[in-house]
């Protein structure tokens, strides 16, 4: 499994399922205020080892320097060839990395992470449409294979 070695870079994920009933129960309380309606705050690393183990993926985890992804063509955050969640330039670490406690103040409620991965796995393997981010199976085995070999 090919990972950004950025461990450290702030992820703040929200099941969507989560901020729609939040978002219709302020609208029906009609609720006013100023919120960062975020999911708590995370690590890039502690995100994808819940990944990991919520797969149950076993094999090897190659962290590649964001330098070396680049030359290979790997895009950070969306779009083809990208990995998602990471955000490449640390400038923009703090686009995920804000206080939701006045939005968990006003009623907020996240499910665990596990839970969004795991449903988000099903719904990926279920999947028949192609994707329109990250890396396809073979571009991931083709940059894996390339970084591999470049030592």
């Amino acid at each position: 499994m090919l990972i950004p070695e950025e461990p450290d870079q702030p992820v703040q994920l929200i099941d969507v399922r989560d901020l729609a009933e939040w978002l219709l129960d302020a609208t029906q309380t009609r609720l006013g205020g100023t919120f960062d309606a975020v999911g708590d705050r995370s690590t890039l690393g502690e995100v994808l080892a819940s990944c990991a183990e919520v797969a149950g993926h076993h094999g090897p985890v190659i962290a590649v320097a964001p330098e070396r992804l680049a030359s290979h063509g790997v895009t950070a955050w969306m779009g083809p060839r990208s990995l998602p969640l990471w955000l490449g330039d640390r400038d923009w670490w703090g686009f995920q990395d804000h206080q939701n406690s006045a939005a968990r103040a006003a009623g907020l409620e996240l499910r665990p992470l596990a839970d969004t991965i795991r449903d988000t796995l099903v719904w990926e393997r279920a999947r028949t449409m192609p994707r329109g981010a990250g890396l396809t199976e073979v571009e991931h085995a083709e940059v894996l294979a390339a970084v591999s070999s470049a030592d």
